[in-house]
């Protein structure tokens, strides 16, 4: 009696979780801007140089370059929180702007836009990173509106990549 009690709120409890999920919203737009203390080239050879990311980012675990798609790079990305992403670079103006769009995910879709303009102080650029995502499971856009929050892994992206300068200008 006490399996079945059990098993039966383990299904009431599934079912209201996936209901929710289903209630929240599916697409979500993050944004976060700063200035970085280094040049747009600078700044863009570290966004373009996908393979040394896993040295510099707190969330990855690995990356892995995929087959060219009509001539556009893709990246295999294995996160610490075991979220695989596939993201194909579909637009790449150097030292202005970097699009990358996730691919063959069945969990998510959207992209990942940088933006870049020289800072008003000299050897300073003011990057952008924008978000435009969905969560197509109700399951993972549960968990992702209960457990994180739209602009913390941004803020966590541009401190890795704040440190990735200071990393780099220490190495000069």
């Amino acid at each position: 009696m006490e399996l079945l009690l059990l098993v039966l709120f383990a299904a009431a409890l599934w079912g209201i979780i996936m209901l929710a999920g289903r209630l929240l919203p599916e697409s979500y737009t993050a944004e976060v801007t700063e200035t970085v203390q280094t040049s747009p080239g600078g700044l863009w050879a570290i966004l373009v140089n996908h393979a040394q990311e896993k040295e510099w980012r707190h969330d990855l675990q690995e990356i892995e370059r995929q087959v060219v798609d009509g001539g556009h790079a893709v990246w295999k990305e294995i996160r610490r929180d075991r979220t695989i992403l596939t993201l194909k670079t579909v637009e790449s103006v150097p030292q202005k702007r970097l699009v990358r769009e996730i691919v063959g995910s069945d969990v998510y879709c959207g992209r990942h836009i940088y933006e870049i303009v020289p800072g008003v102080e000299e050897g300073s650029c003011r990057l952008t990173i924008r978000h435009e995502i969905a969560i197509l499971k109700p399951f993972a856009r549960f968990k992702f509106y209960v457990f994180s929050s739209k602009d913390a892994y941004l803020h966590r992206l541009m401190a890795d990549i704040r440190q990735r300068v200071v990393f780099l200008k220490n190495e000069e």
